[in-house]
């Protein structure tokens, strides 16, 4: 999941926390947030009415969830599982994009980092095509950026969409139709029952699954990332070329443009 930064929740309690707590509304979820000088409280729609809240402990990100006892009236500390850390994924997500990337946009030359991403990502003629299809766009957004660089990945056919629980059939099938994987002459086997059980019970499955596909990959210059304007469920993945610092200076540039990315 995507990590929350601890200069963005530093910048969003400096900037719009006040004692009583600033509400920031959700408008997609309809729920309101809570910034505090030390602390940000995100509420959910859930029956149990929980809610998260993110505070910076010394140097260390603090994350609790929080729970509503009714009868004695005060809230109490919960243990957070996987469908907790999705949604307060989703959750910052947005409020982050609403209050630290998307006000950024302005100040920025959107385009210019779209055309020097291509460059990182993409091999230089894949790019070079991408490039003369970049519209123009006076006041960009995050669904339009993000919009373009699905568009350029789809072009040079290097990007697959799948669940992360069907990589081991779905995902190595997908993968293995890339037109970059296909042109080395690659072929990534279909996992044992014994791999299927070890990614599954790595304590970051996740990175597991991109460590199994990568095993097959990065020996031939590719890697492949989860990347998004979020996590979720059903993913996008991007196989792309790895040269000198590309990769790192592309990653750079995606958190710059608001984008998550795991690799």
């Amino acid at each position: 999941m995507h990590a929350i930064a601890i200069s963005s929740v530093q910048l969003i309690t400096s900037k719009y926390g006040s004692e009583k707590g600033q509400i920031h509304f959700d408008a997609e979820e309809e729920v309101t947030h809570d910034i505090f000088p030390d602390r940000i409280v995100l509420n959910t729609n859930f029956r149990d009415e929980r809610s998260y809240q993110a505070s910076i402990e010394g140097d260390v990100l603090s994350v609790k969830k929080l729970l509503y006892h009714v009868r004695k009236k005060e809230f109490f500390e919960g243990t957070m599982d996987e469908d907790d850390w999705q949604e307060l994924d989703v959750l910052w997500r947005r409020m982050e994009y609403e209050l630290v990337t998307g006000p950024k946009f302005s100040e920025m030359d959107v385009r210019a980092e779209l055309l020097h991403l291509f460059f990182l990502i993409l091999t230089e003629k894949e790019a070079e095509i991408s490039s003369k299809k970049l519209p123009a766009k006076k006041t960009p957004d995050l669904k339009w950026v993000w919009k373009q660089i699905t568009s350029a990945l789809a072009q040079a056919n290097r990007s697959v969409s799948f669940e992360w629980k069907e990589w081991a059939e779905i995902g190595i099938m997908e993968v293995n139709k890339l037109g970059a994987v296909q042109e080395l002459g690659i072929v990534l086997p279909y996992p044992g029952e014994q791999q299927i059980e070890d990614v599954t019970h790595d304590a970051d499955w996740e990175a597991a699954i991109l460590r199994y596909f990568n095993g097959h990959l990065n020996d031939s210059g590719l890697k492949l990332i989860a990347i998004g304007t979020h996590f979720d469920e059903y993913q996008m993945f991007a196989c792309l070329p790895v040269r000198d610092l590309n990769l790192v200076n592309a990653f750079e540039i995606l958190k710059k443009l608001g984008l998550v990315y795991k690799d």
